[in-house]
């Protein structure tokens, strides 16, 4: 009953913010010495730049992270910016992550590559 009462408080916050269903996440590893998992199976959401997901981290483990996407400009359908978060799942209960991101939009869907240098990620949103 809780959820669904929060749930009835938040739609008019959600049906008016800018949100985008996040899915896939793939990744390569400058380390080429350990067998990292490189397939993530992300699915989470983000609205107004603020995400919460879940997916499979590079220790094949379950893993969890909220983060902030900063968009600093566009240049037609490219946004640049940055990207910092806080996910579990990896040597410490919770690990600070940071990088730059570039977002290509086409219509609904976009293509988003961030790079953190050790590591670079790429995932998929759709923008409901």
């Amino acid at each position: 009953m809780k959820t669904l009462i929060t749930a009835l408080l938040l739609a008019p916050a959600i049906a008016t913010a800018d949100c985008s269903l996040l899915f896939g996440g793939w990744s390569y590893h400058a380390d080429r010495s350990k067998e990292y998992n490189e397939t993530h199976d992300m699915l989470g959401i983000q609205c107004n730049g603020i995400s919460a997901m879940k997916f499979t981290n590079s220790y094949h483990r379950e893993a969890y992270g909220v983060g902030y996407d900063y968009v600093w400009r566009s240049f037609g359908r490219v946004d640049v910016g940055a990207y910092a978060a806080l996910w579990t799942g990896y040597e410490e209960a919770v690990t600070p992550i940071g990088g730059l991101r570039a977002r290509v939009n086409v219509g609904r869907f976009a293509v988003v590559g961030t790079t953190a240098g050790a590591v670079s990620t790429l995932h998929l949103e759709y923008r409901f």
